[in-house]
């Protein structure tokens, strides 16, 4: 959901004061999707701010975010993955290892690596 709206406010707002309908649609969607955010989708899109704010670069948030949808959520017999992922970054985005998250960025080029060298910065093993 993080990713659909900064989709919406980086791509469309140029587009706003040519067509003013696409920001009317957007409100109308944020009012209709906010009220309906379980407490999961909550999480998640806070997770997700927390991140986009730590890296400090939105295209590259939203190529990650992109290739993280492609996976299903039982990746590699790992049936959370997806829950997983959110868990092992937010870890990173605490204020004294936000240097670890931007390590981790520089020297991964899909989502699953990132998770991997997180997961390997963290202790863990995939």
């Amino acid at each position: 959901m993080y990713a659909i709206d900064l989709f919406m406010q980086t791509r469309w707002s140029k587009l706003c004061e040519r067509y003013p309908l696409i920001c009317a649609q957007r409100n109308v969607l944020w009012k209709i999707w906010l009220p309906r955010f379980t407490r999961v989708a909550r999480r998640g899109y806070e997770i997700a701010r927390d991140v986009d704010a730590c890296l400090g670069d939105s295209d590259r948030f939203l190529s990650y975010t992109w290739d993280l949808a492609s996976y299903p959520y039982n990746y590699a017999e790992h049936f959370t993955f997806h829950d997983d992922f959110l868990d092992v970054i937010k870890r990173f985005t605490q204020q004294d290892r936000r240097h670890l998250l931007h390590s981790a960025v520089e020297n991964a080029t899909s989502a699953l690596q990132l998770y991997e060298n997180l997961r390997k910065l963290d202790g863990d093993k995939f």
